[in-house]
């Protein structure tokens, strides 16, 4: 059996409002899961479903964030500090650009409320998928978002592969449920890889 490196991408904002959209439901708790777990449970999943004559022995995990600022949400600030603390402690490479903040006035209210923006998480994800395969270092690319942004990346990507005449598996992961399914696609011109509830309330927790 061909041993393949594996390469995995988690896009966080898509990946927790995916989630949310898929599993979660008016009292039915808060997105809350694990990380390195969910990913090693669907790719075991998705080895054995798509590539069951390979194995996949060495996984890297790249994790994309947006860092809230301490100064305007400090109780979020504290949260994905303890998070990235726990990614990095458990082997996972994060990458963290900083939260935008935007004044967004509301018809008829005389003040402004702060809105939170992510920024920089694709062009993060983007230049470390690019590169990666520019420089052969995975056979596959597993990609936890659904964000038709990324068509770009993933186009480079096939090109910079034929180019290198090889071959490299490419999937968009994403959860869905009875009620998304069929209406939220995978990432266009790769392949499509769903996980449903049970593998989430596997890597779940409070």
């Amino acid at each position: 059996m061909v041993n393949k490196r594996v390469f995995v991408f988690i896009d966080s904002q898509n990946l927790y409002h995916s989630i949310k959209r898929a599993f979660l439901h008016s009292g039915y708790g808060k997105v809350r899961f694990n990380e390195p777990a969910l990913v090693n449970l669907v790719c075991e999943n998705l080895r054995n479903a798509k590539e069951p004559e390979s194995l996949w022995d060495s996984i890297s995990i790249y994790y994309y964030m947006a860092m809230p600022s301490q100064l305007e949400d400090p109780r979020l600030y504290g949260f994905w500090m303890n998070k990235r603390k726990y990614l990095v402690d458990h082997g996972v490479i994060v990458r963290s650009s900083d939260l935008v903040y935007q004044s967004s006035d509301d018809a008829g209210v005389p003040h402004s409320r702060r809105v939170r923006k992510a920024s920089g998480i694709l062009v993060s994800l983007t230049a470390d998928l690019v590169c990666f395969t520019s420089e052969r270092r995975y056979d596959v690319a597993v990609i936890f978002s659904q964000n038709q942004h990324l068509q770009y990346a993933t186009s480079r990507v096939k090109e910079l592969l034929r180019e290198q005449q090889r071959f490299a598996s490419l999937y968009s992961v994403y959860p869905e449920s009875y009620r998304t399914k069929g209406n939220y696609p995978g990432i266009n011109g790769i392949t499509w890889y769903t996980f449903g509830n049970d593998i989430y309330d596997a890597c779940s927790h409070s």
